[in-house]
């Protein structure tokens, strides 16, 4: 998507845990950098970028003026003893900032494609003008379904965690037993060569 519009995306890679450096990302920056792409809880990886870190980046965007465009697709989506931090928690994000979310993860409607955006008019206003031209106004059952989504959202996403957290258990008894070469680390779930 990003080549789409012209641009060139630049990947900053982590450590062998998927912690963001942020010292790699402040060598990057040049004078044509215009924006940090941050997904978190991230897939495939299910690393949560911690607090101190999501603060570090915005400071860097704020002083470069960049913009984030937070991914947080997954943000309902984490286990118990992990906390999500979102960048709506920050004071000035929305200043130079793009929150994305959507409702596909979160409640099983994947396909459907409903998402939304937070982040300020100008930035919204830019958006929409891109938007408007590709893509229509979702289907009503669509709309239904997201709306259904608020009235049973902690029910849902409690019993789907649940089932989630079953089925990583089971998985990771039948690596250890059946795939002694692997580790698993569990952030979401990641596998691994030892």
């Amino acid at each position: 998507m990003v080549k789409t519009v012209g641009a060139k995306p630049i990947s900053c890679i982590g450590d062998k845990n998927f912690n963001i450096n942020i010292q790699n990302i402040k060598s990057l920056i040049t004078p044509k950098t215009k924006m940090i792409i941050i997904n978190s809880p991230n897939n495939p990886t299910g690393k949560i970028v911690p607090h101190m870190v999501i603060e570090e980046l915005l400071a860097i965007a704020l002083k470069h003026n960049l913009v984030i465009l937070s991914d947080e697709i997954y943000s309902d989506i984490v286990f118990p003893g992990y906390t999500h931090s979102s960048f709506l928690s920050l004071k000035n994000f929305i200043q130079n900032g793009i929150y994305v979310n959507g409702f596909s993860k979160t409640f099983a409607m994947t396909g459907w494609r409903l998402g939304y955006i937070i982040s300020n008019e100008e930035i919204i206003n830019s958006i929409v003008n891109f938007q408007q031209h590709t893509i229509s106004c979702p289907t009503t059952f669509i709309q239904y379904g997201a709306l259904a989504s608020f009235t049973i959202q902690k029910q849902f996403v409690k019993k789907v965690l649940k089932t989630y957290s079953e089925n990583r258990e089971l998985l990771k008894i039948q690596i250890n037993l059946n795939y002694t070469f692997l580790k698993v680390v569990f952030t979401l779930l990641s596998i691994y060569p030892k």
